[in-house]
């Protein structure tokens, strides 16, 4: 198989990969909301029932030794000897009286105080005190003996504390049990002592993974705990309490702690469970009240341990086995049934469309592809006759249009032929310099955007006076030219009728004719055409010029000293903008006087980086800097110019530029 971006095959397998992907997630997603409850009432239960079992056990335990020690203090051997401690027969009945006891409690070991010589006896399950039970006295101001005096103090009968013994070197669960004489005064104390690591070992050792029991008291002092470092030990230097409250971070857990905490001891119920986070970790802490004690048993699960991830691992491994070998048979069964047929059918069009029309699909069933692959040979069959015979007609059309184009070519080269004609014409009827050559130098340039154009040039004479013009008709090309003849037929009628004595009616009366002619109401087709008109009068008797203007403007360089002599804004002839003036200006000429007048296309030619116009002031520029050069030489430098700015922008317009200096 075949496998590329483009494919259904390999769009399948991704899509399928990333529906498996989000799946998944979605499963993962769905597995913690689902397991969350289910491990929370799980934890509940399995935390109430263990809590329960902790302080039922814990209770029977200690209840038998409290007993025991509450039983030894009510000894009237222990009383008398308390009273008279020095009586030899006394101590050795009561020594006697101790060590039946001893071998009674669960540790197997005794104390006893006298208060009033503070003296303290003491011995083990190993009897190793035996004959020297006194093991020291205590001293009421040394910060280790502290726990005696705050013990008489203590209205309750008995106390339990967990404690260090410093000279014994003994860590154990102490109970502390009053010795009352007749008169209901604490003569002493008596009691016994549980190994701390067999209480640990026997009750508040790890239950199971993700398990922690520990006794706390009513103050939340901690008084048992696997890890011995959080236990409260109340030795005497000691001023702050270990607290469970020193495990949880949240105030408000802390608060829920103690409600239930208040709640247990009331007995308005007998267990609780509520979530806390002790020490960075979520837990399900169950609680039990200890009544004789006044303590509290704490279970802490932590409800991940109970439902284990890794438990699902093998289901998840065959889900995904289950998964990748369906996604294998649907894709087996997808490119038989399907991919493989729809690629053949993909070929075969590339066949037709490389022109190759001899195709027979296979059709191997009749479903959707196979009556597709059916219609698929039809197609190709009737593409086959479609194009032997749309053969035939190109062969017949082509030669049709093959002596079709010979006509085109010989009428086109006749045209081109009558414009070339045209444009010698044209160009033959501009001024030489030959006619101004009494007055002064005459240069020009013509480009018309076409063969032929609508700018002309006319140059005419009435006795010792020159009328040099420059025309712009509207429109170029064929249609510009033939209205540079009606201007020039009209130009000339106008001279020949109001000579060259008054250029302002002589323009006025070219704009009439024009009107006239070609602009008239009656006329077909509503034109309204004109054209840019200069007019420039010379009168070499008097030294003088005269200059009128009709959308052309005049430019006059005196010395190195460039002027603009503007003309009327509007052109002559059109029926819509008639012009408002001719802007009339009269020139005194010297000797090196030169007068040019320039179409609008040279302003308008677009060339340059941007596209912008060549532009009136970039015109007057290149006049000022070729100031020193022949006429002629300045008119091709500004030819030049033009071409270099133009670049390879097409030329936009017809351009004339006409210039005059004067000898």
């Amino acid at each position: 198989m075949k496998f590329s971006v483009n494919s259904l095959r390999s769009r399948f397998l991704l899509l399928t990969g990333f529906i498996f992907v989000l799946l998944g997630v979605g499963a993962m997603l769905v597995f913690e909301q689902v397991t969350e409850p289910i491990a929370f009432g799980l934890g509940t239960r399995f935390a109430e029932k263990q809590v329960l079992y902790d302080q039922t056990k814990i209770e029977g335990l200690l209840s038998r030794e409290i007993a025991l020690s509450l039983k030894l203090a009510d000894s009237p051997l222990l009383h008398d000897w308390a009273e008279h401690e020095a009586d030899p027969a006394l101590r050795g009945m009561a020594l006697r009286e101790l060590e039946s006891y001893r071998r009674l409690f669960h540790d197997q070991s005794y104390f006893f105080i006298v208060r009033k010589s503070l003296h303290y006896y003491f011995n083990d399950r190993d009897n190793k005190y035996a004959g020297k039970e006194l093991s020291y006295t205590l001293e009421p101001n040394n910060p280790r003996d502290v726990w005696f005096k705050t013990s008489l103090q203590d209205s309750r009968p008995y106390q339990l504390n967990v404690d260090y013994d410093a000279v014994l070197k003994v860590l154990k669960v102490w109970i502390n049990t009053h010795v009352y004489n007749d008169k209901h005064e604490i003569i002493g104390i008596a009691g016994s002592g549980i190994d701390i690591s067999d209480f640990l070992r026997d009750f508040l050792s790890v239950g199971s993974s993700g398990m922690t029991r520990m006794l706390v008291d009513n103050g939340g002092a901690i008084q048992a705990h696997p890890r011995i470092k959080l236990i409260d030990l109340n030795t005497k230097a000691k001023i702050v309490h270990s607290t469970i409250y020193q495990l949880i971070s949240s105030e408000n857990e802390r608060q829920q702690l103690r409600a239930v905490f208040a709640s247990l001891t009331s007995g308005k119920e007998s267990v609780a469970t509520l979530p806390l986070t002790i020490e960075g970790h979520k837990s399900l802490v169950g609680v039990a009240h200890l009544k004789k004690l006044d303590w509290f048993v704490l279970t802490a699960m932590d409800t991940k341990s109970l439902v284990p991830r890794s438990a699902f691992l093998p289901l998840g491994v065959l889900l995904l086995l289950s998964l990748l070998l369906t996604i294998g048979l649907v894709l087996a069964l997808l490119n038989r049934l399907i991919i493989s047929r729809i690629e053949r059918m993909d070929q075969a069009a590339k066949e037709v469309a490389n022109g190759n029309y001899a195709i027979d699909l296979p059709v191997v069933a009749n479903d959707e592809i196979g009556r597709l692959s059916g219609e698929f040979n039809n197609m190709a069959g009737a593409l086959r006759d479609y194009t032997g015979h749309l053969e035939e007609k190109v062969s017949e059309r082509t030669a049709e249009l093959a002596d079709a184009n010979k006509q085109l070519s010989a009428v086109n080269a006749k045209v081109q032929e009558s414009i070339s004609y045209a444009s010698l014409i044209q160009s033959s009827l501009l001024p030489s310099a030959g006619d101004f050559a009494s007055v002064g130098e005459l240069a020009t340039i013509w480009r018309p955007r076409d063969s032929v154009g609508g700018d002309f040039i006319l140059a005419e004479r009435a006795g010792d006076t020159w009328c040099l013009a420059l025309l712009d008709c509207t429109g170029h090309g064929v249609p510009g030219a033939l209205m540079t003849m009606v201007g020039d037929s009209i130009v000339r009628r106008a001279i020949s009728e109001q000579g060259l004595d008054h250029p302002e009616q002589l323009a006025q009366a070219i704009d009439k004719l024009l009107r006239e002619s070609i602009n008239r109401t009656d006329a077909p087709g509503g034109f309204d055409h004109g054209m840019d008109m200069g007019l420039l009068i010379l009168n070499p008797s008097s030294h003088s010029a005269l200059f009128v203007g009709a959308g052309i403007d005049l430019h006059l360089m005196q010395q190195g000293s460039l002027t603009r002599l503007k003309g009327g804004r509007k052109g002559v002839g059109y029926a819509r903008r008639r012009p408002s003036g001719f802007g009339l200006h009269k020139v005194l000429l010297q000797t090196g006087d030169r007068l040019l007048m320039s179409s609008d296309g040279l302003y308008d030619q677009s060339g340059g980086e941007m596209g912008y116009g060549f532009g009136r002031s970039r015109f007057e520029a290149q006049l000022r800097a070729t100031a020193a050069l022949p006429l002629s030489g300045q008119m091709q430098a500004l030819e030049a110019a033009l071409l270099a700015y133009q670049q390879d922008k097409p030329q936009r317009d017809d351009i004339s530029v006409v210039g005059m200096m004067i000898d």
